[in-house]
């Protein structure tokens, strides 16, 4: 065997022990983030899916269809190239009230928590919404006309529940750190069980409006 036999042979090692690493890495993050008596999204990715937008979501639902429109809009790439997860999430308690606070401060507060929680349950029917499912929601004709065209566009949009009573994120972890980390760990296993390749994760506010190159710029 001539030294540069050796040298190939070596190079095919060394990456097939870092495949196996970044695989065991992988599992190991997946097993950490995603327990088993967490719920998943049940569709698929689309093989050709390239990238992947996490917006996490806490009393947006007058919001909530900005970012989706604007990704309905894309120049110069196919709707199966991408799709959205939204994390709707809440805290999994009513607020304490604090020591440096009135009953009436404190009052308004939970007034704010509750009010966000039922908007939270909105936005989780505005995708169910999008998605055609079998759901109760008031839109204004405006809303309704932007969700045709999402609905038009191909655009695939998701929706994690972590906002229901029995399936928010631990109090450490309920706030919008933890559900765009949610959301980045299912965009990581959806990628690495149904696609099988590296993807581009994306993580944003669900109140933004991106531009009309934007996934073409990224995916290059």
């Amino acid at each position: 065997m001539s030294f540069e036999d050796i040298k190939i042979r070596n190079i095919a090692e060394s990456i097939e022990l870092k495949a196996t690493e970044r695989e065991r890495a992988i599992r190991q993050f997946l097993a950490e983030s995603l327990p088993p008596t967490e719920e998943r999204i049940r569709e698929p990715m689309n093989p050709r899916c390239e990238v992947c937008v996490v917006l996490p979501a806490y009393n947006e639902r007058e919001y909530v269809l900005r970012p989706l429109v604007s990704l309905a809009k894309q120049e110069g790439v196919s709707p199966d190239q991408y799709e959205v997860i939204i994390v709707v999430n809440n805290p999994p308690n009513i607020p304490e009230i604090s020591e440096d606070e009135t009953e009436d401060e404190y009052r308004k507060r939970v007034e704010l928590y509750n009010d966000a929680v039922e908007n939270n349950q909105e936005t989780l029917k505005l995708v169910r919404y999008i998605n055609e499912e079998d759901t109760q929601i008031i839109l204004t004709e405006q809303e309704q006309e932007t969700i045709i065209a999402i609905q038009q566009s191909g655009l695939r949009v998701f929706a994690i529940d972590k906002a229901s009573e029995s399936k928010t994120l631990p109090k450490e972890a309920a706030n919008v750190g933890g559900a765009r980390n949610r959301g980045i760990a299912e965009a990581i296993e959806r990628f690495h069980e149904h696609v099988r390749k590296n993807g581009i994760l994306v993580h944003s506010d669900s109140e933004v409006r991106f531009s009309d190159k934007y996934i073409k710029d990224i995916s290059r």
